[in-house]
């Protein structure tokens, strides 16, 4: 996806000025900035794939959901990978940045609220019979 992005006859300049916006942003933020705002992409997808077998109108549920997530300006790893990865190509960021600087720590954080969130539900389903 981020070679394709890279295409400079594909898009106008303005576009393309934009897609350097969107990665530089996500390239800017630390390991621990990467690691706080992975906490809530992962509740937020986790949420989103608990409620997903039982949505009515599955389209505006993940809607809402990635809306959310950009509106709180929340790492995921992998939309940040595709926007990452085109940094990297355009050579404003290393191997090593997208690495360490963003995919281990958007993981972590991804993990511990995606997983973080399942345990509560699960356990909120079987609370009663662990009594």
């Amino acid at each position: 996806a981020a070679l394709f992005l890279l295409n400079p006859h594909l898009f106008d300049a303005d576009l393309m000025q934009s897609f350097d916006q969107l990665a530089h942003h996500v390239a800017s933020f630390t390991i621990s900035e990467n690691i706080i705002k992975g906490i809530p992409a992962g509740i937020l997808i986790a949420s989103l794939v608990w409620i997903l077998p039982s949505a009515n109108n599955k389209f505006l549920l993940i809607f809402f959901i990635t809306y959310l997530m950009a509106l709180g300006g929340f790492t995921h790893v992998i939309v940040g990978s595709a926007e990452m990865a085109y940094w990297v190509f355009k050579g404003h960021a290393t191997f090593s940045d997208y690495i360490f600087q963003f995919l281990l720590p958007t993981t972590l954080g991804n993990i511990i609220g995606g997983t973080g969130v399942f345990t509560l539900l699960i356990y909120g389903q079987v609370n009663e019979e662990l009594e």
